[in-house]
């Protein structure tokens, strides 16, 4: 299947992320209604040295499908190895990572660095695409420091040396996560490329998704930090591109939040151990619970949970003053 045909089926997807796209999240968002999802970005010298702390990421076995396995590193031999590796797998694709900030990760010249080696990321693709035959695809932002649009230049050399789709991040690496999104990067892009390209930045809620796909034209929706507390927006977002009308605000009850709360909990429980599961869970607890007035107790109380029984009588004892302060 190409990637074309995978947007098709699911033009709406979350966003491969760091400490967070892990196993019991994936699983989380495919039962609220994601069909694609992205794990956390993985060393592709890690892979090909078959590092312990990198498989342990790799956590696909027994997946449903279809899953892509983003990567990051500079060399185009490991890359290749490496997508080989994922490839025998049984990954959907293989993503490649130009977008990363860290400063750890672009010292190394990997992630966002990429963007200022036009020649490296040609030999990086070519290597890739030579050596496996699932579709390989790359996620990058606009430019490194400067608002020059390297972007278009490094996405052109993708598309020329096989890369089957590009999703953009629309800021600079300068500005990290700082202020909006700029949209008309992505419709930039998408007037410049015959590939699919993948919108990407501020998308927190359906409208947000359907207003990037008309506003760009681009082929998808990527949604990053939206998706935090917010597994349903896939399957909402999806809703909403198949109406004309505009979408419509839509607020989770307070069921609907302590329920997704307590399956994602026991997804993280279930793929990390009970106590490791929930101490990784309190980050999306915080995300749950965001919004509702005077959450801070429990927030504070979820930061000392150590099994699902705790977590099932902290939120059945703070339900009814969640509820009444919900209706405020």
């Amino acid at each position: 299947m190409s990637f074309a045909d995978l947007l098709r089926q699911w033009p709406v997807m979350p966003a491969p992320m760091c400490g967070i796209t892990d196993r019991g999240t994936r699983d989380t968002l495919r039962h609220y209604g994601a069909g694609l999802a992205y794990t956390e970005m993985l060393s592709m010298e890690g892979l090909v040295r078959k590092d312990r702390k990198t498989y342990a990421l790799l956590d696909i076995e027994g997946e449903p499908a279809p899953v892509v396995v983003q990567i990051f590193g500079s060399r185009p031999q490991s890359a290749a190895e490496a997508a080989r590796i994922l490839q025998d797998r049984g990954v959907a694709a293989v993503d490649l990572n130009m977008g990363c900030p860290a400063r750890k990760v672009v010292g190394n010249n990997c992630g966002s660095a990429l963007l200022k080696f036009p020649a490296l990321v040609a030999d990086i693709v070519k290597a890739v695409v030579s050596s496996i035959s699932i579709p390989f695809t790359v996620k990058m932002r606009w430019d490194f420091e400067e608002d020059g649009g390297s972007a278009l230049e490094i996405a052109r050399i993708c598309e020329a040396e096989g890369a089957q789709a590009v999703a953009l991040h629309a800021r600079t690496r300068a500005e990290r996560y700082r202020g909006h999104s700029d949209w008309s990067r992505i419709a930039e892009l998408k007037s410049a490329l015959n590939i699919p390209v993948i919108g990407n930045g501020d998308v927190r809620t359906p409208a947000d998704a359907q207003a990037m796909m008309r506003q760009t034209g681009c082929d998808g929706v990527m949604i990053g930090r939206g998706l935090l507390g917010n597994p349903w927006i896939f399957q909402r977002s999806m809703e909403a591109l198949q109406h004309d009308e505009a979408a419509q605000p839509w607020t989770p009850s307070l069921d609907e939040r302590l329920e997704a709360m307590r399956y994602h909990a026991g997804k993280m429980a279930e793929w990390k151990g009970e106590r490791y599961g929930l101490i990784e869970f309190r980050k999306h607890a915080v995300a749950y619970l965001k919004g509702l007035p005077n959450a801070n107790e429990v927030k504070n109380a979820m930061m000392h949970v150590g099994s699902m029984a705790e977590m099932d009588r902290l939120l059945e004892e703070h339900r009814p003053m969640l509820l009444a302060e919900a209706a405020l």
